[in-house]
């Protein structure tokens, strides 16, 4: 991602030249991202365009139809930035943006992320600026908080510990991430959820067992008079 060099267009409507800077390579996407919705929302909207290339472009003549300035541009750019259609909703996290917001700290939000399959990384501790979808990251966020310690666990079963922790071994109430590197304190915690589930599974168990009992016990017998 490094160049010799890179045009930026500065807010007071000139251009200047300067040498670029190394950065991960992770980010390549946050880039490429800001790009793509800068060419939808704010480009595909004015005259003049090259568009992505020849075959896009066809017979479109992007010289006579040109009408901005470099000045113009960098005021549609920075009116586009400040004064754009408000996001109803985020679409992308990083670690760093959900670990603020969800309140977790970011080595335990990015190994839950990386076990649980939202990021795919060949390390194990993603960086910092990795990208992943939104709504999957918070909900994740939030079954961390809902989570039962192995220690609550009996508790919220109704059972001993050597019954939780059997329960928890044998993956009939899985944990909140797959065992790992790194896999301690609230990781090794279960989801509250899975936990109701179990007790729902064993309810229904229950009461279609009672059923059945119920429609298999004798029934009496009405002799006619």
């Amino acid at each position: 991602m490094e160049t010799e060099s890179n045009v930026i267009f500065c807010a007071v409507g000139h251009a200047a030249q300067t040498q670029t800077y190394e950065i991960e390579p992770s980010m390549r996407a946050i880039v490429e991202r800001l790009f793509r919705t800068m060419a939808t929302s704010l480009m595909a909207h004015l005259d003049g365009r090259t568009m992505s290339n020849p075959q896009e472009r066809g017979d479109y003549e992007s010289e006579k139809a040109a009408c901005l300035s470099v000045e113009d541009l960098c005021s549609l750019l920075v009116r586009w930035c400040v004064f754009g259609a408000p996001v109803a909703q985020r679409r992308k996290n990083t670690v760093s943006s959900l670990s603020r917001t969800g309140g977790i700290h970011p080595k335990t939000l990015a190994r839950a992320l990386t076990y649980t399959g939202l990021v795919d990384v060949e390390d194990v501790v993603p960086t910092s600026s990795q990208v992943f979808d939104a709504p999957a990251g918070e909900r994740l966020v939030q079954r961390i908080h809902d989570s039962l310690s192995l220690q609550d666990l009996p508790r919220y079963l109704n059972c001993n510990r050597t019954q939780a922790e059997m329960l928890v071994r044998t993956g009939f109430i899985p944990k909140l991430t797959r065992d790992g590197p790194g896999v301690t304190g609230v990781l090794k915690n279960v989801a509250r959820e899975n936990a109701d589930l179990y007790v729902g599974l064993v309810c229904g168990v229950f009461h279609w067992h009672q059923g059945c009992r119920t429609s298999l016990a004798p029934r009496p017998i009405c002799l006619a008079q």
